[in-house]
């Protein structure tokens, strides 16, 4: 297993990193924010419980709720932060995507099967448009967000070795 992985690593030719510091940061702001909302939700059951008004249960039920959805954005972010996942490696003959944190639930797409791709910059964010048969979503694209707060500096020359590494693999740019 180890030669696998030494092997992987051999055969990246470019790795995009995600921004440590914004998946740290959003991770704890979202746990804050978690405790917050919970907090929220236990002062509104208390004072339904004193006042008799049924009205605020329902604060603790869409809070509750949201505590939920929150939780599994704030698992993604500092799951990716802990496990030091990528947003992508462009390798020697295809391309992986790793959405979530999990390795092994990856995209990987050889380069063969990617039609076109398109770069939108916007703000201090990279966004990697890729059209194919393999695309599964209705839009027609897979969208890989390459978001850098903290690293906006580093985009431009980003930008440039992606556009140069697809067209070393022939992947037409899609206007």
């Amino acid at each position: 297993m180890a030669d696998k992985d030494n092997q992987q690593e051999h055969d990246v030719e470019l790795r995009i990193e995600e921004d440590r510091t914004r998946l740290l940061v959003c991770g704890l702001g979202l746990l804050a924010f978690v405790f917050a909302t919970l907090f929220a939700a236990v002062c509104a059951y208390a004072l339904a419980d004193v006042t008799g008004n049924i009205a605020l249960l329902l604060v603790v039920v869409v809070a509750i709720t949201a505590v939920w959805f929150i939780s599994k954005r704030m698992g993604r972010l500092l799951g990716k932060y802990a496990a030091h996942i990528g947003v992508c490696d462009f390798g020697a003959s295809e391309l992986t995507i790793y959405e979530k944190a999990d390795v092994t639930k990856a995209v990987v797409v050889p380069y063969k099967q990617i039609k076109g791709y398109s770069i939108v910059r916007q703000g201090s964010s990279l966004r990697l448009l890729l059209w194919g048969e393999w695309v599964t979503h209705p839009a027609g694209y897979e969208y890989v967000g390459i978001t850098r707060p903290f690293m906006k500096d580093t985009l431009d020359d980003l930008e440039g070795q992606i556009e140069e590494c697809m067209a070393r693999h022939h992947v037409k740019k899609h206007k």
